[in-house]
């Protein structure tokens, strides 16, 4: 739902050849417990030689992904992956960091899925931003993006990338469900920056996961704009 909203947004019709390059970067923290629960309910009716297929391949931790793909015919690169604490903000690094290099997509979509199980304390989240190569002239644009080891480290990278200092960024809060609220931070940003709000906005980790992650987010400047 929030890739074809993201898709929709953009005015991209999906199931084109047009959408040979664009491709879908997904942040999740694991796979679904409720899929987990099938299997397990399959495996303890039909035992191991005749679980359910279906059920068991809902359980593979790229399903959502490639379901997600196939539905709307991207053929572009593609990727999942956990690294904890923000995952989706990682999934956005990632794909600003194809862009930039590869000559053949034009579009990236980073998501991430949040589903919780019986012991989480929140509700399920979802997020996609769509990514669009570098025009100069566009409203809003990653300025400066970075993956290290620590969340310090990756500020301080952003910020040089994008020639700014600390002073002259704004925090964005960082709320919501573990994998997703990265994403929800940009989406937040990119809200405030189409109400006028000067930025450059700053959203890193709100706390350490296995990888330190930052991004910039500012108008009408360079390098890799979001739609």
């Amino acid at each position: 739902s929030a890739t074809g909203t993201a898709l929709a947004d953009a005015g991209v019709r999906t199931r084109t050849p047009g959408c040979e390059g664009i491709g879908l970067f997904v942040g999740q923290t694991r796979v679904s417990p409720e899929s987990v629960k099938a299997f397990e309910k399959s495996v303890q009716m039909r035992g191991l030689a005749h679980l359910s297929a279906s059920a068991f391949t809902r359980i593979v931790c790229n399903y959502a992904t490639g379901v997600c793909c196939r539905l709307f015919g991207l053929k572009g690169p593609t990727a999942t992956l956990s690294t904890g604490v923000d995952s989706g903000l990682t999934a956005l690094i990632l794909a600003a960091d194809h862009l930039a290099w590869r000559d053949d997509v034009n579009h990236l979509l980073a998501a991430a899925v949040d589903e919780p199980d019986a012991s989480d304390d929140y509700e399920n989240g979802a997020a996609s931003i769509l990514l669009k190569a570098g025009e100069a002239s566009a409203p809003m644009n990653l300025t400066g993006w970075a993956l290290a080891t620590n969340c310090e480290l990756a500020t301080e990278r952003a910020l040089a990338q994008a020639s700014l200092n600390r002073e002259e960024v704004v925090p964005m809060a960082v709320l919501g469900p573990p994998t997703v609220a990265g994403l929800w931070a940009v989406i937040a940003a990119i809200d405030a920056l189409k109400a006028g709000e000067q930025g450059p906005f700053l959203i890193r980790n709100r706390s350490e996961g296995s990888v330190g992650a930052a991004v910039i987010l500012e108008t009408g400047s360079k390098t890799c704009d979001l739609n």
